[in-house]
């Protein structure tokens, strides 16, 4: 083999490991950022089933996040800064146990805003 065979094999085996390494590299974090989201859902519809408020209520709040939740086992659409942005949001509605009627619109809003960006039609 010459020298310039050789190059090229390197290259050509260099350049393969950088494509492997970003596909899984982007895998593994959607993975992970898919696995982080689906827990903090659990964790507000564990919340919610805490709070002392009306059935009705209680009820549509966990069938909205159970379906955000259920969407996603197909895809998750929600960016690493977004996810951030509502989970701060909703955290702070939920910290203290109670929801008012302020706090239940700013919540509906942040579940609208799920379901949106899931592609999850109907309200």
């Amino acid at each position: 083999m010459t020298r310039k065979q050789t190059l090229i094999g390197c290259g050509i085996a260099a350049l393969t490991f950088l494509l492997l390494l970003v596909v899984g590299r982007s895998l593994g974090w959607r993975a992970f950022c898919t696995f982080g989201t689906g827990g903090d859902l659990s964790d507000y519809r564990d919340a919610i089933q805490r709070m002392d408020i009306g059935a009705g209520t209680k009820e549509e709040l966990l069938r909205d996040i159970e379906a955000v939740r259920m969407s996603l086992d197909e895809e998750n659409n929600f960016s690493f800064f977004q996810w951030v942005e509502i989970d701060d949001s909703i955290q702070g509605i939920l910290a203290d146990g109670k929801i008012d009627t302020s706090e239940h619109e700013w919540l509906r809003a942040d579940i609208l805003r799920m379901k949106r960006t899931q592609g999850i039609t109907g309200d």
